[in-house]
């Protein structure tokens, strides 16, 4: 999982959005683990990750 547990939680602390995506290699890995991102980023306090549209985030509840 990356950014690493203690990582996110700074940036948590410090107020900087959440965006969870993949680093797919290959289309059978588009959205792994996704689960798993979401159960750290609530873990460290995050309510939301951002979606984008162009340039416009909107956030999304996770």
């Amino acid at each position: 999982m990356y950014p690493s547990r203690e990582f996110l939680e700074m940036a948590f602390s410090a107020g900087v959005p959440l965006l969870i995506n993949s680093d797919a290699h290959a289309p059978g890995e588009v959205g792994a683990d996704f689960d798993k991102a979401v159960a750290l980023a609530r873990e460290v306090g995050y309510t939301h990750t951002l979606k984008f549209l162009g340039r416009t985030a909107t956030p999304i509840p996770l």
